[in-house]
């Protein structure tokens, strides 16, 4: 019965979003039905541990609608991260189900090269994932109207999806069905890029022309991994102490008790460097980590192109 409530739900988006965009956002019944409803539909369906969310706008009508599932050990927001997400396209004729990317995040740190990063990222993903069985899912770029953009990431960052047109949606089993499909993807991505699931040297035969090598997977499943791994910080901050590296600025000494030990590590090579090597690299947190405060963490990141510690400390000087 609760496929059957979301299955209806969608169409009543789908039916009636167009229309919504053209009225007042503030209280609009459409924006609560997203929000509380459909999220509520969804969620009786997938597994406990994974996060559902729905949204149509923030303050106003957002060009793409979607209800979202998020698994906790990889992302609690669609600001960052990979998710499941019904978009709905926003003239209502059809939606995606898409395992996707954060679009936020991305262009936060690439800027207008967001989408190209994306698109990239993707492919990426998809060759790790391919031993799962990728059949019957649409791996190309989404055909989501519109040119804001969080649409032109949602198009680009399409890792697998199911396209449904509001003329002929599916019944609600075989929607159910579909979604389990991409919630087992989905852990099985997890598992694969938490180093859980190992990709050996010599990958099946049916990985695909063009598939990467075992040696660079390896490296994509250390570049995603050590990107997130706390670990690593932690043990630089251990041995570079909680002084900014750069500018000498200490929170204990500026905020007594409360920003006792507090410091950012940085890695000093950014990971889009480290990725062109021939051989996957492994971190020294002693050597490949300084210690630094938010305001010059923030300088050190400030354009596209990441500029050395050593750098900022002689611009400061």
């Amino acid at each position: 019965m609760t496929a059957d409530l979301f299955h209806d739900g969608c169409l009543k988006v789908l039916n009636g979003y167009s229309v919504a965009r053209t009225q007042t956002f503030e209280s609009h019944p459409l924006a609560a039905f997203v929000r509380k409803d459909l999220a509520d539909a969804l969620r009786q369906i997938v597994p406990q541990k994974f996060l559902v969310k729905g949204s149509v706008g923030n303050g106003n009508w957002a060009e793409t609608p979607w209800v979202a599932v998020f698994d906790p050990a990889i992302t609690t927001s669609a600001q960052r991260g990979v998710y499941v997400v019904y978009l709905f396209n926003s003239t209502g004729s059809y939606l995606y189900l898409s395992l996707n990317q954060a679009t936020t995040e991305v262009k936060e740190e690439f800027k207008s090269d967001y989408a190209a990063v994306l698109k990239g990222r993707a492919s990426q993903i998809q060759q790790m994932v391919k031993p799962f069985g990728l059949a019957g899912l649409d791996l190309t770029e989404l055909e989501l109207e519109g040119s804001r953009s969080l649409t032109r990431g949602y198009c680009a960052g399409n890792i697998a999806a199911y396209e449904y047109n509001v003329d002929s949606l599916p019944a609600p089993s075989v929607m159910k069905a579909d979604l389990e499909k991409l919630l087992s993807l989905y852990e099985f991505y997890a598992k694969v890029s938490g180093g859980e699931i190992g990709l050996d040297d010599d990958l099946p035969d049916d990985i695909g022309v063009g598939a990467y090598t075992g040696t660079e997977a390896k490296k994509f499943r250390w570049h995603r991994t050590a990107e997130r791994n706390q670990k690593l910080a932690a043990a630089a901050k251990q041995i570079h102490g909680s002084t900014c590296m750069v500018c000498g600025f200490n929170f204990g000494s500026r905020y007594g008790d409360w920003g006792a030990g507090y410091i950012e590590a940085h890695h000093v090579v950014p990971f889009s460097e480290l990725s062109k090597a021939p051989e996957p690299v492994m971190l020294d947190p002693a050597t490949d980590f300084v210690v630094v405060c938010a305001n010059c963490h923030r300088m050190l990141h400030r354009k596209k192109q990441a500029i050395l510690p050593s750098a900022l400390k002689d611009l400061l000087q």
